[in-house]
């Protein structure tokens, strides 16, 4: 019997120790980050801020995989296809906690699939609109649209994110005639509202900044929290309205495929929180309008837990229908 014991000890630390130098000498080849966006976007931005800094600093060679569209189909799937093994990280997008509440044909449950390591930011979401739309504010806004039914577009990027829900949400609370036209991400929507053929649009802050200090786009309001550094004159939502609903933010953060040895996902949570610290990716991150947070991966699973329920019981409670 005690051998057996003894037997089973020697085993399980052979495990231990292997599953250690595993860890230490990973990674031995690329590691892949998908992020679901095209190039050019903020999103894309701050997945390359944290692979040139891990490529910098650790000597990594991190490769930007770039799969957007499809309610997020392309990169979730990819990851998920791939090996539990490490070298295939999800840049995973707040909009993966709407999509169970607006779809019944999810290949993939999140909780189970997929084990967070770190939220990067959080990110507060402008409204804006076209200089020439005679509406400075989300009150005005909403007179505007009011007077004029189904006669103001605007913008979302997909069907199941934060900024399509915002607005969605702000439609019904205010029994607004306005018509979504949805577009795959920003970088499409965007150059499409400068130009006035949307009257508004919902993205992420450092997607409009520059063209707001342009005088090209103008502010509507913001839907978060708090005021962002980015435009701190600009009232939030729900400062405007007194409505705790629209405090709606969205966020991105890093996961790999549940099964993936443990000693490797601590050692990539160590990292990417290492890089969160560093004074040049906090300012940065400001820079963007962002919350500059550092969360591990307990917090993180905390907030996807709340944002799956928040966001939930909001579509179902408001029957917001994303088509």
């Amino acid at each position: 019997m005690h051998k057996r014991i003894s037997r089973l000890l020697a085993a399980a630390l052979l495990a231990g120790s292997a599953s250690l130098a595993a860890a230490q000498e990973f990674p031995t080849r690329p590691i892949r980050l998908v992020t679901p966006v095209t190039p050019g976007t903020v999103t894309d931005t701050m997945a390359r801020l944290y692979a040139n800094h891990l490529n910098t600093r650790l000597g990594w060679t991190i490769v930007i995989d770039n799969k957007p569209g499809g309610d997020f189909f392309p990169s979730t799937l990819s990851v998920l296809q791939a090996p539990a093994d490490g070298y295939s990280i999800f840049h995973i997008p707040a909009g993966l906690t709407i999509l169970p509440a607006t779809r019944t044909d999810l290949p993939w449950d999140l909780k189970r699939d997929l084990l967070p390591l770190t939220r990067a930011v959080d990110i507060p979401l402008l409204f804006a609109a076209t200089a020439s739309l005679p509406a400075n504010n989300l009150q005005e806004f909403i007179a505007y649209a009011k007077a004029n039914p189904g006669k103001v577009s605007y913008g979302g990027v997909g069907t199941a994110s934060p900024t399509t829900l915002a607005v969605e949400y702000l439609k019904l609370a205010y029994n607004l005639d306005i018509v979504l036209v949805p577009y795959k991400d920003g970088a499409v929507m965007t150059p499409d509202l400068v130009a006035g053929r949307v009257q508004a649009a919902v993205n992420l802050v450092g997607s409009f900044t520059a063209f707001i200090k342009e005088g090209k786009l103008k502010p509507i309001t913001l839907f978060g929290g708090q005021r962002t550094p980015a435009l701190p004159q600009l009232p939030t939502a729900s400062e405007s309205t007194k409505n705790p609903d629209l405090e709606i933010t969205s966020w991105t953060g890093f996961a790999v495929r549940t099964g993936t040895p443990r000693a490797i996902t601590d050692r990539l949570e160590r990292e990417l929180l290492a890089v969160a610290k560093l004074p040049e990716v906090r300012e940065r991150k400001i820079q963007l309008g962002y919350d500059p947070l550092v969360e591990d991966s307990a917090g993180f699973a905390r907030r996807i837990d709340l944002d799956l329920e928040r966001f939930g019981k909001l579509i179902r409670s408001a029957k917001i229908q994303m088509k």
